[in-house]
């Protein structure tokens, strides 16, 4: 029989009798732990026993009194000590609420819960939640071992009915004030299918403090065990959220299969701080594990979002190993921002094969929380081991990371590690992108890993990788390959217009990577690599067949104004067969406005280059000079390069540099410069002159620029110095190299200038003319610039080109059809000579020609006496213009200058008269020359461009010409004072003809002034 009291009464009967209460209405369900006991009446285990006894869910509120021999006067808590494992709260809806105690006897804990369940390190769980809508809230819950297995910890919901539970306001591997550890095997366990529960809250009353534990914080583990929620707990830190009080593996490990877990979140107050831990902040691994959410956390610093909360030396903010995909750190809304820094081993570290998808957005990585000061990780991000296709960044503002202050921000690496994108961030800025926040390097990739993308094409891909300590992008190592750097600025601020300088290269490519592309042929794919030490540096024998292609090099985002690298646009220091442009739309390169060369190929295991395509030296539409200080191109102890190429496609330009192309060094050789534009625009329609055109030094050998093959010829023309310049080193000669099939014009230095002790020089086959000094100057040690080098007998003497004799021409006549032209040699005795001919619709101001058009090459071979001759026949019939040859030894490969000039005669068609000169005179007084004729069969139509007037060696213009038939008298006037008292005056006429058109004279006169 029931016996019916008042429930208040008998409530506080028998809560002064220690009993628990258990009853079927309301207020029955409502029991009170009076005191620390394991066991019996007004214990913790009696009330859960009542609660799974009870139909539905009870409430167990604390109500001990500091009398209790439990109770700890110095923490102010109440100790209960476990030595059985606690029954499981098996019935839904069971509350255990420790916050009931501060209720009715005061805070006397106010560091933390004043209820403390202690497990003194027995080998079993603490509380255990199989059902759900359970409740645990204010406790201290340590020393709890677990069973010997992974799942087991502090607090443990476990099984496919517990859902809906939560745990709030607790401290789970701590003491009671949270300041020293006391560790559980896990702080809390959620396993076998347990779903939707709630760790924690938005508001510091809801906050547990999970630290101090063997193993994880909190341990997510098993199939089924999905959308979970972590909130606003400090993680790995001690009560006060500043200081380290770590988990010996992670703050939260979500494994093998479980889905949708949410940590932290983008309301306020949901932030965890996971930080401190032994291993890793937050570790998402397995096959399975995916769809997973990271969010507004602080992981590696403390509360303050500036303490470093130290951690072990390869610790990590977030893991995602294993197998774990489609999982998201941080995000696109407000406040999904994660803060990432102090981590000695990665803010975000992504592994292991099958690893894919996951998401990285949103997130400042390395510095505090106000994303400008530096909170250094060991890397930002690594993806290793073989993860594939993950994204780091996006192409939204919102998706951007700050991955600034760390070792590497990026670390890419390990064979098979593919396929994965950098995209939109800020690497080495602050969160404003307005200063340099450095990095040791921006992007590393590194061990093989493969087919990655830093950047891309699409709107908002364009990361900002600046202001680091070495280099922007770093790509090494033997198998690390097919990687692509595009549309990024590198070495720039925000709006590619200013420098915010990385300290090394732009981007290094070295230690035998391979096949890796920087650029791309569509516009988009532009990177501005400028503000560096080089743009571009690839370097150690090996590094091959990369490619670099559509980039600004040394110029600002419009390619018109100088944003110099301190070094050089590109620099090549070991390597073959890489390609810097190309021959295909869009290949090209703008290298300018560099400090030093616009690109350097160094060293000689630098083989097989092909630079093609690109402006060097001028700014991006090719119309202004935008110098490069020191060289366009250089080549230095390099061999078998190619600058340029056969097609108008691979034509460089490279103008308005100090000077174009320098060839240096002994052991370079092979190398061929072909096809380019030297000193004028991309038509070729103006010049944009560098200093000198081509200089080949200091025992340089057996390169070659122009060649035979079509398109190979350079065009040098316009340069402020000479077209070429071979220089030698003191004794060591600059010898072998040859100069082929160019036109070389309107250089305002010599065509081709040979000096010192350089031999064995070929300039042959081509357009020299119109240059401000020489066509081919060798110039030994000693004679005065823009000198003809007069012949010696046997051509013994010594220096540039071995002083080859040029060869003489005596007479060049032309008829209606062809062009007979005759001469001499002297050389080497019993030696072959190749000899180039050429014409020349004018004469230049040495008397010695150039070589306006090339004609062609016959061979002479000298006698014993050194004596060779030579008569060839040229299609085309070509009076009036001056012809000239060069002799090149078929065994030495030295070429002479041209020889002097012969103008072609006519042959007479009919010569009716046979006319002489009777008297003729020169007189200074009037300025001119008088010619009598012995006869004159008829009236002579007297054209001054027949007569050639020569003071003292040297032409001078006839002003005009006037005929007195009466006395068969032609006057031919110069310019007032031509002529001096004494002046050895020499008069050639040609061609005179009568009105008939018949050939009257043809000679010559030598006279003295007077």
């Amino acid at each position: 029989m029931q016996i019916k009291v008042c429930p208040r009464l008998l409530f506080l009967f028998l809560c002064l009798m220690g009993l628990s209460l258990k009853s079927s209405n309301a207020l029955a369900d409502t029991l009170t732990v009076t005191n620390t006991g394991d066991s019996g009446p007004g214990s913790l285990r009696q009330a859960i026993l009542d609660a799974d006894a009870a139909s539905s869910g009870s409430f167990i509120q604390f109500n001990i009194p500091t009398s209790d021999t439990g109770f700890n006067a110095t923490t102010g808590a109440f100790i209960i000590n476990v030595n059985v494992a606690l029954p499981a709260l098996a019935v839904s809806g069971i509350t255990i609420d420790g916050t009931t105690q501060t209720a009715f006897t005061g805070d006397t804990n106010t560091a933390g819960p004043e209820v403390v369940l202690n497990g003194s390190g027995r080998l079993m769980d603490g509380l255990v939640i199989n059902n759900s809508s359970c409740t645990i809230r204010g406790l201290v819950v340590n020393g709890f071992a677990g069973n010997g297995t992974l799942d087991t910890g502090g607090i443990k919901i476990s099984g496919l009915a517990a859902s809906g539970n939560r745990v709030d306001g607790c401290f789970l591997g701590t003491d009671a004030v949270g300041t020293t550890a006391v560790p559980n095997f896990n702080g809390i366990v959620i396993s076998g299918g347990a779903h939707n529960n709630l760790i924690g809250g938005t508001t510091a009353a809801t906050r547990n403090v999970l630290s101090g534990n063997k193993n994880d914080g909190i341990h997510i583990i098993d199939q089924g065990s999905d959308n979970n929620v972590v909130q606003g707990n400090y993680i790995g830190a001690d009560a006060s959220g500043v200081h380290a009080l770590p988990n010996q593996q992670s703050g939260i490990g979500i494994l093998d299969g479980v889905h949708r877990s949410v940590i932290g979140g983008v309301v306020s107050g949901a932030r965890n701080i996971i930080s401190g831990n032994t291993n890793n902040g937050i570790f998402i691994g397995g096959i399975s594990a995916a769809s997973n959410l990271v969010q507004g956390n602080y992981l590696g610093l403390g509360a303050d979002g500036a303490t470093i909360l130290p951690s072990s030396p390869l610790s990590n903010g977030v893991a995602i190993v294993g197998g774990a995909s489609g999982n998201l750190v941080g995000g696109l809304m407000p406040g999904a921002r994660n803060i990432l820094g102090g981590n000695n081993g990665s803010g975000v570290v992504i592994a292991s094969s099958n690893t894919k998808a996951n998401v990285v957005q949103g997130n400042y990585i390395g510095t505090d929380v106000t994303g400008t000061r530096i909170k250094l990780n060991g890397n930002g991000v690594a993806i290793t081991n073989g993860a594939q296709g993950n994204l780091v960044g996006g192409t939204t503002p919102a998706a951007r990371n700050i991955i600034s202050g760390n070792g590497s921000g990026f670390w890419i690496k390990d064979v098979n590690t593919s396929m994965n994108q950098v995209q939109g961030n800020y690497i080495g800025l602050n969160a404003a992108g307005t200063l340099a926040v450095p990095n040791t390097q921006g992007v590393l990739i590194a061990s093989g890993a493969s087919f990655n993308t830093i950047g891309g094409t699409a709107a908002g891909m364009r990361n900002i990788i600046s202001g680091n300590l070495i280099d922007g992008v770093h790509i090494v190592d033997k198998g690390t390959s097919d990687n692509v750097v595009q549309g990024n600025y590198i070495g720039t601020n925000l709006s590619g217009t200013a420098a915010l300088a990385n300290k090394g290269a732009g981007v290094t490519i070295a230690n035998q990577a391979q096949h890796n592309t920087v650029g791309g042929t569509v516009a988009a794919a532009r990177n501005i690599l400028s503000g560096n030490t080089q743009g571009v540096f690839l370097v150690d024998k090996g590094t091959d067949s990369n490619i670099i292609q559509g980039n600004y090099l040394g110029t600002d985002v419009t390619g018109n104004k100088a944003l110099p690298n301190r070094d050089c646009g590109v620099a090549i220091w070991g390597g073959q067969h890489n390609l810097v442009g190309g021959s295909v739309t869009g290949a090209r390169n703008v290298m300018s406005g560099n400090i030093t060369d616009g690109i350097i190929l160094a060293f000689d295991s630098t083989l097989n280059n092909q630079v093609q395509g690109n402006y060097i030296g001028l700014n991006a539409a090719g119309t202004s000079a935008l110098p490069n200080r020191y060289f366009g191109v250089a080549i230095q102890g390099s061999s078998q390069n190619t600058i340029g190429g056969t097609t108008p496609e691979a034509r460089n330009i490279i103008s308005g540099n100090a000077r174009a192309v320098l060839i240096v060094f002994a052991g370079t050789q092979g190398n061929a410069v072909q096809g380019n534009y030297i000193g004028l625009n991309p038509s070729g329609s103006a010049t944009i002159p560098n200093g000198q055109g081509i200089v080949i030094w200091q025992g340089a050998t057996n390169n070659i620029i122009g060649g035979t093959a079509t398109g190979a010829g350079n065009v040098i023309s316009g340069n402020r110095q000479d077209g070429i310049l071979i220089i030698p080193n003191g004794p060591i000669g600059t010898d072998g190299n040859q100069v082929r099939g160019n036109t070389i014009s309107h250089n305002s230095g010599s065509g081709v200038h040979v000096v010192g002790d350089s031999r064995g020089n070929s300039v042959r086959q081509n357009i020299i003319v119109a240059n401000g000094k020489l066509g081919i100057n060798l110039q030994p040690d000693g004679e005065p610039d823009n000198t003809v080098t007069p012949n010696d007998p046997g051509d013994a003497d010594r220096g540039p080109n071995n002083l080859q004799n040029f060869p003489v021409i005596t007479q060049v006549i032309s008829n209606g059809s062809s062009t007979i032209i005759n001469g001499t040699l002297n050389s080497t005795p019993n030696s072959r000579f190749d000899l180039d001919f050429y014409r020349n619709t004018a004469l230049d101001a040495s008397g010695y020609g150039e070589g306006e058009v090339y004609l062609g090459t016959t061979r002479t071979t000298t006698n014993n006496s050194g004596n060779g001759s030579f008569s060839v026949s040229v299609v085309g019939s070509f009076s009036r213009q001056f012809f000239t040859v060069t002799a090149t030894n078929a065994s030495t490969g030295d070429t002479s200058e041209f020889s002097k000039a012969i103008q072609a005669s006519v042959t007479p068609r009919a010569v009716r008269v046979s006319t002489t000169i009777s008297t003729a005179s020169a007189s200074v007084a009037q300025s001119s020359i008088q010619l009598s004729f012995s006869r004159l069969d008829s009236e002579v139509a007297a054209n001054g461009e027949h007569y050639f007037v020569f003071i003292n060696g040297h032409a001078v213009a006839v002003q005009s010409v006037a005929y007195n038939s009466a006395r068969q008298r032609i006057t031919l006037s110069l310019e007032e004072g031509s002529l001096t008292p004494g002046s050895e005056v020499v008069v050639r006429w040609q061609d005179l003809q009568d009105a008939q058109g018949h050939l009257v004279a043809d000679g010559s006169q030598p006279l003295t002034a007077h």
